[in-house]
């Protein structure tokens, strides 16, 4: 669409050109068109011959057949819950009256002409609405919705702009990484993502709760198990623990952001009872905020014992 309406050359470029783009001011906002309707005024003005006024219709009506087929091939391609198939639908309908305006254009007679000026400029501003209607649909879907509170945020963004939590794409940027690494303690970011898409699928109806609840217990084991692992550290290191008092209560910090975590898991599970999507919505930001606390102080606490062993 913006093919047609832009136009890189414009035809009033010249001291003369000024001087009559200021006798034909602009009726529109596309140059294009602003070039149609001038030739219109001009012929109407006895300043341009029928055959040169003609020549420039027949030269938009070329344009305007080819955005039309450009525009029928892409909807096409659209499913039918696709929010652009509404306006590539409105949008062949602008371009049948832009079309009509130029069949009366074509008849070459003062009223016919002046009647096509005027299809021509109202079929202009509708498509112009809609193609910043496919500008802002396109912003849209590039947006980022937060895990954690849902906000949409623009695509160059790591954290969100309202709760500043770790953004989808740079959870996926961070797992790749960090592949390779492996550590039952971090929470690996895809798997942060299955788990919302399961979430998001069982609060829609899309999946089983069965299967919804296989995604939650893997989160509850992986935590169990890192918890487990913290306590087997301790035993195994205990002689530097008791020269080393502090790691005992970073290895407490870490058990109890663990438990905050699995908790978090508890108010989500409590949707498979009465299926109200609050449950997961709530216990997926006390997640978050669990399993951040895990990350940091488990990194806090391994730091803290590989000093003490190398000391």
């Amino acid at each position: 669409m913006t093919d047609f309406l832009d136009n890189i050359v414009s035809a009033w470029n010249d001291e003369e050109g000024e001087k009559e783009s200021e006798l034909y001011p602009d009726e529109t906002n596309s140059p294009n068109i602003n070039i149609l309707i001038r030739a219109g005024r001009k012929f109407l003005d006895g300043k341009l011959t029928q055959d040169e006024f003609i020549a420039e219709v027949d030269a938009t009506a070329d344009r305007l057949e080819k955005a039309l087929g450009e525009l029928q091939s892409y909807s096409e391609n659209l499913a039918e819950d696709d929010p652009a198939r509404e306006l590539a639908e409105q949008s062949e309908l602008a371009y049948e009256e832009f079309g009509q305006g130029l069949e009366e254009m074509e008849k070459a007679t003062p009223e016919d002409v002046e009647r096509g000026i005027d299809l021509c400029i109202e079929a202009a501003y509708k498509l112009e609405y809609l193609n910043q209607s496919y500008i802002e649909l396109e912003q849209q879907s590039m947006m980022i919705e937060c895990l954690r509170c849902s906000h949409p945020n623009p695509p160059n963004r790591d954290t969100c702009e309202s709760c500043n939590a770790t953004l989808p794409n740079a959870m996926r940027e961070a797992s790749a990484e960090n592949a390779g690494y492996s550590n039952d303690l971090v929470m690996v970011p895809k798997e942060y993502l299955e788990l919302y898409d399961a979430c998001d699928k069982v609060a829609a109806g899309d999946i089983a709760v069965e299967d919804w609840q296989q995604q939650v217990y893997l989160f509850n084991e992986r935590f169990n198990s890192a918890s487990q692992q913290i306590h087997d550290i301790s035993s195994t290191y205990q002689e530097t623990f008791k020269d080393h008092p502090e790691l005992l209560v970073a290895a407490e910090s870490v058990v109890d952001a663990l438990d905050e975590s699995i908790e978090a898991l508890h108010r989500m599970h409590l949707f498979a009872d009465d299926g109200d999507v609050e449950h997961l919505n709530q216990g997926w930001m006390e997640l978050l905020a669990g399993t951040q606390k895990v990350q940091q102080s488990g990194l806090n606490f391994y730091q803290m014992l590989e000093s003490a062993q190398e000391g």
